[in-house]
């Protein structure tokens, strides 16, 4: 699931519209939601709770920011792994 990041836009959760790329409503382009350190729960920070469900830890900037490199760490790895399957 993605958010639109828009502070001015209404829509606070949003499933990715048809092409997946872009707010419905005001055309913004999504954001995926943060996901957890210890993968229980996924975050909009638009609308972000105090505490984490899965491992209880408290939400602080710092703490999401962390969450949030692992998540793009992770996501370029994917991309490198599957870039170097395609290149064999």
């Amino acid at each position: 699931m993605r958010y639109c990041p828009n502070q001015a836009c209404e829509r606070k959760i949003r499933y990715a519209d048809s092409d997946g790329l872009y707010c419905g409503e005001c055309g913004t382009e999504l954001t995926p939601l943060i996901r957890c350190l210890c993968g229980a729960q996924t975050f909009n920070p638009k609308l972000l709770t105090a505490y984490c469900s899965g491992c209880g830890v408290k939400l602080t900037a710092e703490y999401l920011g962390r969450c949030m490199a692992a998540q793009l760490k992770g996501m370029v790895g994917e991309i490198a792994e599957k870039k170097s399957v395609d290149t064999e």
